[in-house]
């Protein structure tokens, strides 16, 4: 089974303990920097996956 394939609650889980493990001895700084990156990745991936019945990236 894919990861895509997960139920929401294990999917869940597993970005919670990606995070909790990215998190551990990083700056509040870092942390900022770490979260506005994913949030762009995610919404670049969410662009993609709106145009992905077109001709994709």
């Amino acid at each position: 089974m894919s990861v895509f394939q997960l139920p929401a609650g294990p999917l869940a889980a597993g970005a919670m303990a990606a995070a909790a493990s990215l998190a551990q001895g990083r700056s509040q700084e870092e942390l900022a920097r770490m979260a506005a990156f994913f949030t762009l990745l995610g919404d670049a991936l969410a662009a993609f996956a709106l145009d992905a019945g077109t001709t994709g990236p």
